[in-house]
């Protein structure tokens, strides 16, 4: 399945590129709120992390970053506007 081909779509091809590359066997997409997003931002760049959602706010007041691991697990990071 091609998960960004289900409704509704918007920017998910954008935003999770790694999604929309066509048919995927499995799939889980780990979501974490945390406080501090800057300083686990920084952490990853030390780390060599690779970003594949650069950060931004969405729609429902998150500011979030996306990045890989080493396994190809996509892991959004997110804190609240305040």
């Amino acid at each position: 399945m091609n998960w960004c081909a289900v409704p509704p779509a918007t920017g998910c091809s954008q935003d999770y590129p790694a999604l929309a590359r066509g048919p995927i066997a499995g799939a889980l997409t780990v979501f974490i709120e945390v406080d501090g997003i800057e300083q686990i931002i920084a952490a990853g760049d030390r780390a060599g992390a690779k970003v594949t959602l650069l950060l931004k706010t969405q729609f429902n007041d998150m500011r979030e970053f996306a990045l890989e691991d080493r396994d190809g697990w996509v892991l959004t990071i997110a804190e609240k506007v305040r």
